[in-house]
Formats: C-alpha cells, sequence, structure tokens
C-alpha cells in the first residue's frame, strides 16, 4: 500500500500576506500571472490582483480564454507569449481561476521550459528541464488541480484526452480563498461541489481503495452534504471553505484509489459533446449511484458513518437532487437519441472496463436502462 501526497495549503488568516512572504522567500522575480478571463471584471478578483501587483513586479498578465477544457493545439499556439529563443521567460505561474486555467498554466510549465510541440508531453512524459514552478489559487470546488501533477488536455483535431502529467508539475503552494468561490453563481458552485461529492462516492468503493483512502472519501462526503445547501443559500465563506476542502480530500481519494465507472462516460461526453466535465460527471454519478444502490450494493452507506456520526445517505442525494438547478445552459443542442446511442455504445464498448470500475457488474439490459436515465437527464439539463 503507498499514499502520495505533495501539496502546501494556505487558507488561514492574510492568505496574500503569507503568499508574498513566500514569493520573496523563494526569490522569484519573473512572475506571470495566469487568470481565468471569466473572472476579469469582479471588484473582488481585481483587488486580489492588486494585492499581488503591489507586492512584486509582474512581468506578464495573461486571461486564459480558451471556451472549455484546454487543448494541446490552444497550449501550442500561446507558448510563444511565454519564451524567448527557447527560453522560458518567468520563473513563476501564478494561476487564478477554475480547473482549465491551473490545468493550462501546467502544460505551460511544461512547454515553456522544454523543445517540440506540446502535443509530444501528451500523457506522461519524461522531462528533459523541470518545469516552471506554479502557485495556484482555485476558484471553485471541484478542480482538484492545485493539489495534483495531472492537467487535462485534450487534443482536438483527434478527440483525445490524455493530459499532460509529470510528478514534477505539483504546485508548489496553493491558496483557498472563499470570497474567489463566492464570486461563481450557484450553477458552478453546485456542480463543482457534486461533482467532488460523486469522486468521493466513486473513489469509496474504489477495489483499489484502502484505510486511507476510505477516510478521505468520508470526510469529503461529511464536508460537502453538510455545507453544500448553506453554501448556495446563505453565501456562507466558511460553508464554501469546507467544499473546497471537500474537493481536497475527494481528489486525494482519487489520487490513491483510481476512478470509478462514470468516468468512463465523462470522457467520452466532454470529449464528443464538448460538455463541461464536472457538471456531466455529477449528473452521470448520481445515475450510476442510483443504479447501484437498486441492483442491492450497500456498501456505499458506509461512507456516511464517520467519527460516531451517521448520515441516511438516501436522504442526503435526495437533497443533493432538489438542489440541482433545473437548466444548465443553451449552449449544446444534442438530442435524447443522439446521447443513448453514444452512452450505450462507450459502455458495451468498455464492457470489461465497467465490470472493473463499478461494484456491480451489469448485464445488458442494466446498461440500457442506465443510459436512457442518463440521456434524459443530459437532454434536460444540457
Amino acid at each position: 500500500m503507498k499514499i502520495e501526497n505533495k501539496f502546501q495549503v494556505l487558507f488561514k488568516g492574510n492568505v496574500y500576506d503569507s503568499l508574498n512572504k513566500y514569493i520573496f522567500q523563494k526569490k522569484f522575480s519573473k512572475i506571470a500571472l495566469i487568470l481565468d478571463k471569466n473572472l476579469k471584471n469582479y471588484v473582488y478578483f481585481k483587488k486580489v490582483i492588486n494585492k499581488i501587483k503591489k507586492k512584486h513586479k509582474i512581468k506578464k498578465i495573461y486571461y486564459y480564454s480558451e471556451i472549455g477544457e484546454p487543448s494541446y493545439q490552444f497550449l501550442e499556439n500561446e507558448k510563444k507569449n511565454f519564451k524567448f529563443k527557447n527560453k522560458a521567460k518567468f520563473d513563476l505561474f501564478i494561476s487564478i481561476g477554475g480547473g482549465s486555467t491551473i490545468d493550462f498554466s501546467k502544460g505551460l510549465a511544461v512547454v515553456s521550459k522544454n523543445p517540440g510541440n506540446a502535443l509530444k508531453y501528451m500523457g506522461f512524459p519524461v522531462l528533459r528541464n523541470k518545469p516552471v514552478p506554479i502557485i495556484a489559487i482555485p476558484t471553485n470546488c471541484s478542480t482538484g488541480s492545485e493539489v495534483t501533477f495531472n492537467a487535462v488536455f485534450t487534443d482536438k483535431k483527434n478527440k483525445k484526452k490524455l493530459g499532460i502529467n509529470s510528478k514534477h508539475n505539483y504546485p508548489i503552494l496553493s491558496i483557498y480563498d472563499p470570497k474567489l468561490v463566492g464570486l461563481a453563481n450557484d450553477q458552478i458552485i453546485f456542480y463543482s461541489s457534486c461533482a467532488s461529492l460523486m469522486r468521493a462516492l466513486e473513489t469509496y468503493v474504489s477495489r483499489d481503495s484502502n484505510i486511507i483512502t476510505k477516510f478521505y472519501s468520508k470526510k469529503s462526503f461529511f464536508l460537502i452534504t453538510e455545507n453544500l445547501k448553506n453554501a448556495l443559500k446563505q453565501k456562507r465563506k466558511e460553508s464554501y471553505l469546507n467544499l473546497q476542502f471537500g474537493c481536497l480530500f475527494s481528489m486525494l481519494a482519487l489520487s490513491n484509489a483510481g476512478g470509478g465507472a462514470a468516468g468512463i462516460l465523462t470522457y467520452m461526453l466532454s470529449v464528443k459533446y464538448n460538455l463541461p466535465q464536472a457538471w456531466t460527471y455529477a449528473v452521470v454519478g448520481i445515475e450510476f449511484l442510483k443504479k447501484n444502490i437498486k441492483l442491492g450494493y450497500t456498501d456505499y452507506k458506509n461512507i456516511a458513518k464517520l467519527d460516531g456520526k451517521t448520515l441516511n445517505l438516501n436522504k442526503e442525494i435526495k437533497k443533493i437532487e432538489n438542489l440541482m438547478p433545473e437548466k444548465i445552459g443553451n449552449t449544446h443542442t444534442n438530442s435524447y437519441s443522439s446521447y443513448k446511442s453514444s452512452i450505450y455504445e462507450t459502455l458495451i464498448l468498455k464492457k470489461s472496463t465497467l465490470d472493473n470500475k463499478n461494484p456491480v457488474k451489469y448485464k445488458i439490459k442494466d446498461i440500457d436502462d442506465l443510459s436512457k436515465k442518463i440521456s434524459i437527464k443530459l437532454e434536460k439539463y444540457f
């Protein structure tokens, strides 16, 4: 059994004073800010940027603008802004935004100091040079990118998503600022938190889980179920912060126990239909959970027991479903039949992987029924 965690998170007191001290101690002098374009006009976001700019000479401010998850093609095009004569212009990236912004920063950290096309670093590359160090400040409750080395990247031309994954690419420091999370609308807060919750549930029943990863999953489950409603209804900073910790624990579980069956579909749906992965994970994960319980699987209930406290799993999931927004948006116009055929074909094609990752082995009729239920939800929400 091996548990690997490598992260440092600031979350108490004046985190930006601590950040500035850290930068001075490490003697970083060529700093680039890589920021989520969607946050550009928020007053508090501007205040955060100014707190950093007042203490340090920022050489570049870049706003990440690609729609959806970052692609290798976009990274290849943008890297020219961060290199000079094939050498990195910067010795530190500070990345503030959602998972895509932080993942883009990680990819940029690699290609800024290593030669060749971005596609060369698809998967788990061997790096000639260590990447540019990254400080990550996430603005949602599902990325987990701030505590892992993985970075999601898609090859849009060939419809592949293998990421850029190097153990040299852990952020050297991360900051949790609940006020930044509070800038997001309720849909983003709900779906990012729900995706982390589904991640916790799937890793809890993973065949590769162990006593430590199960604790991570349990802690995540309690933090999210006990704080999501307050975050949405009362807008409490403490609740936002607890949701971020729920995300952190679910990502630690995933990193050490592996993913579950829902990931098979979220990968396909994000690549083929360009659906937001966190939002899709929330929808798909709940349907897998309900199907497994219906087929008699009972071990999920143990995740709802921690420190002498027991929650009713079914009631908690129902509460989550009742909080689900009626519509995510009108940017996708895919039909039920299109979703249904793609989901069914994917699960049949990946049947052996499905059997390995899911705690219940599905018959063909189960796959057909699950495909229908997920497709109805996707058509409704997307």
